[in-house]
């Protein structure tokens, strides 16, 4: 699979799975693909095999946005699945086919399908959440995003007739989910880099960074030979900084500082 992972556009969630799991030479489960998709790290896509129809969004500012008058006052409430405090995904009245994969951009009843399949496969709980405005995708190619739309009947004079259409509560049943090769791609990168950044510090590393400790504990007049009470006034300017760090850590890390000068001065 890994040899041949680049002639393919996709793989389905198992296949994904496998080759993750040579990757990385650890397991990695189908849920763990589900779960990666719902804390952001992995973008998960839907193959929409019999086409679906939606309608065209736009992004919109929260002023061009247009509202309507709530029922119990006289607020406004703005029309369109909210994305930050200052834009909105405003959706076409066209309805229109869509097909071929598409991202999943877990703002609406995507990411609650996927927390069901999550729930589903580690004995979790029933996902009992709703939501009313839909699920949405979004084309890799060009960044059309898209509001997935279901109809009251389906005979065709019906079909015609844009009033009977309203917000999907879930993806197509006969679409599958699936991750595009780039986006395996960009999470084993992202991977990677997180355990770049948490490679251990090399002897040299430690004794140079032990040493610029020492200059600058004697510029601060810190006596760093009582250990104890250096690492506890350390401690305290570690907390103002924001970034707290404990007495007893800072203690033994200064208790290591002598013996890195001695070795420096060979």
């Amino acid at each position: 699979m890994s040899k041949l992972i680049n002639l393919k556009k996709w793989l389905t969630i198992e296949d994904a799975s496998r080759h993750l799991s040579s990757i990385f030479d650890e397991p990695v489960k189908n849920y763990d693909i589900y779960r990666f998709a719902l804390d952001g790290h992995l973008k998960l896509s839907v193959n929409l095999v019999n086409h679906a129809i939606a309608k065209k969004c736009r992004v919109a500012s929260l002023e061009n946005v247009p509202k309507i008058k709530a029922l119990d006052g006289d607020d406004l409430i703005p029309l369109g699945m909210r994305l930050d405090d200052d834009n909105y995904l405003v959706k076409d009245k066209d309805i229109i086919s869509i097909s071929g994969v598409m991202d999943l951009m877990m703002l609406g009843n995507e990411a609650l399908d996927i927390e069901h399949e999550y729930q589903r496969l580690t004995s979790g709980v029933k996902v009992t959440l709703v939501c009313l405005e839909g699920a949405y995708v979004q084309d890799p190619n060009n960044g059309g995003i898209y509001e997935l739309q279901d109809h009251f009947k389906n005979d065709v004079e019906s079909m015609k007739n844009k009033n009977n259409y309203y917000p999907a509560a879930s993806l197509p049943n006969d679409a599958a989910l699936v991750l595009r090769t780039r986006a395996i791609s960009e999470f084993i990168e992202s991977v990677s880099d997180i355990k770049k950044s948490e490679k251990p510090l090399i002897e040299t590393e430690r004794s140079t960074l032990l040493t610029i400790i020492a200059a600058l504990a004697k510029e601060a007049h810190i006596d760093i030979g009582k250990t104890s009470k250096a690492g506890e006034l350390i401690a305290n300017m570690t907390q103002q900084l924001g970034a707290a760090v404990g007495a007893t850590t800072i203690e033994t890390h200064l208790k290591k500082i002598p013996q890195s000068l001695k070795n420096r001065a060979k």
